[in-house]
């Protein structure tokens, strides 16, 4: 049975009172992030791949912390619907993807083996084939993954079907599999994998799923992740 490391827990603010919906923020000060702005009415930091997490109470308290901003701001992940137009109007932002958290709560989880398939870390030959089959507009941040030595690919002899990894603020995702070779298994293999390796790093695996993929939310609340009833929005 694999032990897992005792996870010691870092001083979080008191405003981050929900573990499953602020599990990205709980994360990211694990990892290391810079609290820019700790106060009564809201929270916000700066994450190890410098995308900006906040929550605040309301549009007021979302424009008090956006005043401690450090630098530049290309991603920002809002916890709260009233912080939508407020970052909007500061930085034009267009996109403002609706997520729900979701987390895996367990204390351990055995990966899932399929006959013949295999899983490989993906290096950043793998970089186009990434980018065609999750997005195609974004070649940068493929390469940007990949070189990171976070991307994970299930083979099946040398045939790559499919592959996941963690965003640059620590959430995991990246989960595609190959078209021919859906409804077989192999995104369960790849995420009961990634949990698992989460886990073994001292990490709590958690993830955003778009409002309406009721495909993942189905696999993981199957695989016993929790899934927030609250939304978030990736804004960039």
């Amino acid at each position: 049975m694999t032990e897992y490391p005792v996870r010691v827990p870092p001083r979080i603010p008191p405003y981050l009172d929900d573990p499953v919906f602020y599990a990205d923020m709980i994360d990211a000060i694990g990892r290391g992030a810079r609290v820019l702005a700790d106060t009564p009415t809201g929270v916000m930091l700066r994450t190890p791949g410098r995308a900006i997490q906040l929550t605040a109470a309301d549009a007021d308290s979302t424009d008090e912390l956006l005043d401690h901003l450090d630098g530049p701001v290309r991603l920002l992940v809002a916890h709260d619907e009233h912080s939508v137009p407020v970052v909007q109007r500061r930085f034009g932002f267009e996109r403002a993807t609706p997520c729900y958290s979701s987390v895996f709560q367990g204390t351990g989880i055995t990966p899932v083996t399929l006959p013949g398939v295999r899983i490989e870390p993906l290096g950043p030959e793998w970089a186009q084939v990434v980018a065609d089959n999750y997005h195609p507009d974004d070649l940068r941040y493929a390469v940007n993954r990949l070189e990171a030595g976070v991307m994970l690919g299930a083979f099946r002899g040398d045939t790559l079907l499919g592959f996941i990894g963690q965003h640059s603020e620590g959430a995991m995702g990246l989960l595609d599999v190959l078209p021919e070779y859906r409804h077989h298994g192999i995104a369960t293999v790849l995420l009961t994998r990634l949990t698992h390796d989460l886990l073994a790093a001292g990490r709590v695996p958690y993830d955003h799923i778009i409002v309406g993929n009721d495909a993942s939310e189905q696999l993981q609340r199957k695989l016993g992740f929790t899934i927030s009833t609250r939304i978030l929005y990736w804004m960039s």
